[in-house]
């Protein structure tokens, strides 16, 4: 940890986790899809799935050492180097078509391609899929090849058929001739046969993968009528089979989840006569949307009848809900890495802010002590104490957001906790206002500082109130609740666990989705110069610092529900009584004991040096650890209590005591400091004598304190 304010940001790593989940599941989608799933950047595959490898031949280990056009026939090779390369630098270009590649045992297959454009790492990359089309293609050519030989056939038994015409003619003068001819023919009607049943074996087979594509495979006409479909389309849009589609006559056009998507389809296979990769919404027989991508021809009937339209569809709704989640954990990420930044920046400044406050509010105190009760600043004085607290509350808060404040956590039933809180919140929301609580589960155990979750549900009571300015109801809900899978909203995407889940519900006016966004951001106030823009903020930054996560719904007139997620300490048991803060009268008693202070600023310390000497205390001071160090070194000298800050020039507070200790065992300690970035550890502050106490704080509030650690 570094020694200073000025910190590297950190990356929220909840973030990171939910992100790799995703992450997770897109890879195990890909590794056992039987389509291959390529993905290349800068001209060199990256990833290839297990279909990609069965599919080429290669390894993966050989696939990202080869430029992505290595594996292409010469007679495609430019055009796909070219497309390939257009689509890895993000330009717009054809997304699916055929060609052949050769294998690495030298095969040649064709295959169908459907390409996208993503990015990785910053940068642009293609993303492919891969499905081998050579045994459509062989058995396209061999039927072409089939039908060629049986024209061949037929023509020549028409020419047989002639010369049986002519040789009839003169069958009494040439019967030898005929039986001879006959027999020929009878021959080749054999082997006419023989063609047609190898023509009806390959149509046999033909249909048997045509009906077992996985992929959607469909003809046509404009009007939307079906000419033939097989099976995997039937399922896709729906249906148990392609009977039921035939039985059901639905039409094409009824798919289509916006008409305008199926005419500008239309359109374009009108203007160029195909289109690739077409991505729109159906709906399906049950009503359900998804998304397909189209890859369609414009062909026309063999006998010259009209125009059709033949391609293939598939159900790419997995895909683009992955695309959906990539972007949508990229948006949190980069929110989540604001929200570490201005909280860093508003720590360093309520840090140094609150060193300032300390000494402003402390000297203003002991000057209302030392001025009589008629003197004309009196009043100044006070009015500098009053605003000095005012500031320190907006530092609390800043605090509160940045995640900075030292927290004392022990488990709390968070239902007996609404509990003793509920009167306070009642007078907090007025009359005009109906609270209700609603328990949905008999003990919800968090580990929590107390004092904090007061803070959490105050503010999101009182922004509750403040939605309904004519009155409503608030609701408090808490449950326990067990997420599987990761739950995305605004605010914060919780991940799988398990939670105490507390619900703020309200009547109120709603939040348009614009301002949602930014909802949990720092000085960000719809109540104009009534709001500080730090209620919510805070309740963001308490909520993470206890490893938390906060949501948050709303529609504009409809009202709003906050949820707050805890994780569930189940194995607990409460630690400790808690009450609602309250204002505790001072000890005042004067003191006689020895304490060493150490903290560099220098007006800080003359501060407490006064105020301290001024309380009877016999005052020792260091300006650095080094200094402080040289000073216990002196066996001559009695030391009661080292006061000492925890952010320090040369050796941190937490350090420096552990070497005092060595020097004088069992020595009190009590810890002070603006915010708690450079923390003290659990260990540390659970050890006999060692305290804290927050800047800024009054003389006063010092004297009990330290009053507190000499005698407790």
């Amino acid at each position: 940890m570094e020694n200073n304010d000025n910190t590297t940001p950190r990356i929220d790593l909840e973030s990171w986790d939910a992100l790799r989940e995703s992450e997770e599941r897109f890879r195990n989608l890909a590794e056992s899809t039987p389509m291959a799933i390529l993905i290349y950047q800068e001209n060199k595959w990256i990833y290839a799935n297990p279909a990609a490898e069965r599919i080429t031949g290669y390894s993966r280990q050989e696939l990202t050492s080869m430029n992505f056009w290595e594996v292409v026939h010469p007679d495609f090779k430019k055009l796909v180097e070219e497309r390939g390369k257009k689509r890895q630098a993000g330009e717009n270009v054809i997304s699916s078509y055929e060609f052949k590649i050769i294998t690495k045992s030298g095969d040649e297959k064709w295959v169908l391609l459907n390409g996208a454009t993503s990015h990785l790492g910053g940068k642009p990359a293609g993303l492919i899929n891969v499905i081998d089309i050579t045994e459509i293609k062989n058995i396209q050519e061999e039927l072409d090849r089939r039908n060629v030989q049986l024209n061949q056939k037929n023509a020549e038994i028409q020419s047989i058929m002639l010369e049986l015409e002519a040789t009839n003619k003169e069958l009494v003068a040439a019967n030898e001739e005929l039986m001879a001819t006959n027999e020929e023919f009878e021959s080749t009607n054999e082997e006419l046969i023989r063609s047609q049943k190898e023509l009806e074996e390959s149509e046999r087979r033909y249909r048997e993968i045509f009906d077992n594509f996985p992929v959607g495979i469909f003809q046509t006409t404009f009007d939307g009528n079906f000419i033939t479909i097989n099976k995997e389309f039937a399922r896709i849009i729906g249906y148990a089979s392609v009977k039921d589609v035939t039985a059901s006559e639905v039409n094409s056009r009824q798919l289509y989840l916006d008409p305008e998507a199926r005419a500008i389809l239309l359109e374009e296979v009108r203007a160029r006569g195909y289109v690739e990769g077409y991505k729109t919404k159906f709906r399906k027989k049950n009503g359900e949307q998804i998304w397909v991508s189209i890859n369609t021809h414009l062909r026309t009937r063999a006998d010259g009848s009209g125009e059709y339209l033949e391609g293939f569809i598939q159900d790419i709704t997995a895909q683009m809900q992955t695309e959906e989640d990539m972007k949508n954990l990229e948006k949190q990420l980069i929110q989540a890495q604001k929200m570490e930044a201005i909280g860093r920046l508003a720590g360093g400044i309520a840090h140094d802010f609150n060193n300032l406050l300390t000494a402003i509010m402390g000297n203003a105190e002991i000057s209302l002590k030392e001025l009589g009760r008629g003197s004309d600043i009196r009043e100044n004085i006070n009015d500098i104490l009053v605003t000095s607290r005012r500031a320190a509350d907006l530092t609390k808060q800043l605090l509160a957001f940045s995640r900075r404040q030292i927290s004392k956590p022990v488990v709390v039933d968070i239902n007996e906790f609404l509990e003793k809180v509920e009167r306070m919140l009642r007078r907090i929301i007025g009359e005009n206002i109906s609270l209700v609580i609603e328990r949905k589960t008999d003990r919800a155990l968090i580990k929590a500082d107390p004092s904090l979750i007061e803070q959490v549900i105050v503010n999101l009571v009182v922004n509750a109130r403040d939605a309904m300015p004519q009155g409503g109801t608030v609701t408090i809900v808490t449950s326990q609740e067990d997420v599987d899978a990761s739950r995305t909203g605004i605010g914060l995407t919780v991940p799988h666990g398990s939670y105490v889940r507390i619900d703020v519900v309200d009547t109120g006016v709603g939040i348009d989705r614009d301002i949602l966004e930014k909802i949990f951001e720092p000085f960000y106030s719809t109540k104009g110069e009534l709001g500080t823009g730090l209620g919510l903020s805070t309740v963001y930054g308490i909520v993470r610092q206890n490893d938390g996560y906060v949501t948050v719904t709303s529609e504009k007139g409809k009202g709003s529900v906050f949820s707050v997620y805890l994780p569930l300490n189940d194995a607990g048991s409460v630690e400790e009584a808690w009450e609602p803060a309250e204002t505790a009268a001072l000890d005042q008693t004067a003191g006689t004991e020895t304490i060493l202070i150490v903290e560099d600023e220098d007006h800080v310390r003359r501060l407490l040096v006064r105020a301290l000497a001024a309380q009877g205390y016999s005052v020792l001071e260091a300006s650095s650890s080094g200094e402080a160090l040289r000073i216990c070194e002196d066996r001559g000298r009695q030391i009661d209590l080292v006061l000492s800050d925890i952010v320090l020039p040369d050796i941190p507070g937490p350090q420096l005591i552990e070497k005092v200790q060595r020097i004088r065992p069992g020595i009190r300690v009590l810890y002070m400091s603006g915010y708690a970035e450079h923390k003290i550890s659990k260990t540390e502050m659970l050890k006999e004598g060692v305290f804290f106490i927050p800047k800024p704080f009054l003389p006063s509030e010092l004297q009990k304190k330290i009053r507190e650690v000499l005698t407790g």
